[in-house]
């Protein structure tokens, strides 16, 4: 599998990212496992994950994060692999925007105790919250990468003004 630079970040990344939001949902945990073996063995590196994966299941936390945890753990491929995570979806009971410093910071801490990672190599916010200023948005990503929290981050479900703007900022 070819390898490509992700932005301007540095990180290689296979050309095909593996997602992981049907774990648990349309496949088993052998499976899941046997999928992320294959697919280290092929040559990929590039493991996409959100801390709301699954949470639609009944009775079902994080069950993306917590399967792609346990793999990480019994497999140690920690080196191996270039994990990118999203928070900041909106809420799944009421739709509520939850793009806070407080909510994505929960979300945070959260994906990095259930993945077993001191940090994330790339992070997503998920969802937009256009009430706040891209500039707060910035600052927060900034926030967690001083923290020590994640190395890049970027946006998904965006609007192309409000990333051009961050970008700007």
């Amino acid at each position: 599998m070819k390898k490509i630079s992700l932005g301007t970040t540095g990180l290689q990344v296979s050309n095909i990212a593996f997602g992981t939001g049907n774990f648990k949902e349309k496949i088993s945990k052998e499976t899941a496992f046997d999928l992320l073996d294959y697919y280290l063995e092929l040559g990929g590196n590039f493991i996409d994950t959100a801390n709301v994966y699954c949470r639609w299941l009944q009775d079902t936390e994080n069950s993306s994060e917590q399967w792609l945890g346990e793999w990480l753990r019994s497999r140690k491929y920690y080196d191996r692999v270039v994990i990118a995570s999203k928070g900041g979806h909106y809420s799944l009971s009421d739709y509520s925007c939850r793009v806070t410093k407080q909510e994505l910071t929960r979300d945070m801490d959260e994906s990095l105790r259930t993945l077993g990672l001191e940090y994330l190599d790339f992070y997503w916010f998920h969802r937009d919250n256009e009430v706040l200023p891209i500039e707060e948005v910035v600052e927060i990503g900034e926030y967690f990468v001083k923290e020590g929290k994640i190395r890049f981050y970027g946006a998904s479900n965006y609007k192309l003004d409000r990333m051009k703007a961050a970008v700007s900022y």
